[in-house]
């Protein structure tokens, strides 16, 4: 009997034993095996983790069940955070940038190539065929005579863009324009004194009214519908093989250091945080064009002789992400019987420049006839606009700058 006693409590203090045991396993999870690195899977695992034993035996329910190691695997990559969208400050790399607008190069783009400046008809009676004007990266307009205007379209590569002209003569105030680009001159004819700045300076000239005149056509129905001088046109690949065949020993075809330094350009929409400048009108006399601007496209529209101003082969209408007025004095040269005027374009001036909507004073210097224009804002730092396309107009004196809300 005693002995049964004896075993049967033995047996009990071997149970209790057992119990704690049990009891001391399950009250600790076991680690979660983690990956040191994304992509780890199980084959990089311990062997004791990568095959978890089986067991045909109910497993408990009771609150002390232990919990076996649980395989870990990451056949996808731990959750982060979307990285952020970073701009640059500045659009300025010429390798990257288009110096023109700031916008990116496109694949067939070269930042570095010389840009190509066209004269084109503004007379009213040919404006309504003016073709490519679109395409332009920048666009100038400049006095020639009596209150009437010639548009210069400026082109970092004018291969892409169709139909251009009409296409009309040169004056010194554009060649001033496109030495100040380092860039090739596309016009047919010029005045005196416009032939005579081309030879001093030895611009790289296009010129269709003689030793290019290859590179240019009639267009008929034009012609018969104004006159023989507003119907001449060029297109833009045939302006590129001008260009390609241009006749010069000492050809070269990548931009000077410095010229490529028009504007500077935001990374990102910036406000310039000026005055309101919804519309903008530059005056020449009685001709009065505007710009208009549309906060849902942050675009100025292009109005002239009382109409939206479009471009005829694309039907679109002039739309500039910046507008540049600078006040540019000229007067009427001395014994020119047509009226032709000259620039003080040398030198210093002021001006305004709109973007989004508002307006900022600016100022601009140019060091010589060559030298690329300089623009500043009124405390002397680099102006700054919107990557976009810029129009640019020179009017004689700050009173022929209109601006305000609409």
């Amino acid at each position: 009997m005693k002995r049964t006693k004896l075993f049967r409590a033995l047996c009990l203090t071997m149970a209790a034993l057992a119990l704690c045991a049990v009891c001391a396993c399950g009250t600790t999870e076991p680690e979660e095996s983690t990956p040191e690195a994304a992509g780890t899977t199980a084959a990089t695992l311990p062997a004791t983790t990568a095959t978890p034993e089986t067991s045909t035996t109910p497993v408990p329910t009771s609150a002390t069940t232990t919990t076996p190691p649980r395989l870990v695997t990451t056949t996808e990559p731990p959750e982060t955070s979307a990285p952020e969208t970073t701009h640059p400050k500045y659009c300025n790399d010429p390798l990257t940038y288009n110096f023109l607008t700031g916008e990116l190069l496109t694949e067939n783009e070269d930042g570095a190539g010389r840009p190509t400046v066209v004269v084109i008809n503004n007379l009213r009676v040919a404006a309504q065929y003016q073709s490519g004007l679109s395409q332009a990266d920048l666009v100038y307009e400049v006095e020639t005579e009596g209150g009437i205007t010639r548009l210069l379209a400026v082109f970092l590569d004018p291969s892409k863009t169709g139909t251009l002209g009409s296409i009309r003569s040169a004056r010194p105030v554009m060649i001033a324009i496109t030495l100040g680009f380092d860039g090739y001159f596309v016009h047919a004819g010029g005045s005196s004194q416009a032939y005579k700045q081309l030879s001093k300076f030895s611009v790289p000239d296009i010129d269709g009214a003689k030793a290019y005149a290859g590179y240019f056509y009639y267009d008929q129905s034009i012609v018969r519908a104004t006159s023989l001088e507003h119907g001449y046109f060029t297109s833009g690949s045939r302006v590129a093989k001008a260009v390609a065949s241009y006749d010069d020993s000492a050809k070269r075809t990548a931009i000077k250091y410095g010229y490529n330094e028009f504007l500077r350009f935001y990374g990102e929409p910036t406000d310039l945080g000026g005055e309101p400048a919804t519309r903008v009108t530059t005056k020449y006399g009685g001709y009065t064009p505007s710009f208009v601007y549309s906060e849902s496209t942050g675009l100025y529209y292009r109005y002239q002789y009382g109409a939206p101003h479009l471009d005829f082969q694309t039907g679109t209408q002039l739309a500039f992400t910046n507008v540049l007025v600078l006040s540019v004095t000229s007067h009427v040269i001395e014994g020119d019987s047509a009226g032709r005027r000259a620039f003080d374009d040398v030198g210093s001036g002021t001006g305004i420049l709109a973007s989004r909507g508002t307006a900022i004073p600016v100022r601009w210097e140019k060091e010589n006839y060559k030298a690329p224009l300089k623009l500043y804002t009124e405390s002397g730092e680099p102006l700054t606009a919107n990557v976009g396309k810029t129009f640019v107009s020179y009017v004689n004196g700050e009173s022929n700058i209109v601006y305000g809300s609409n």
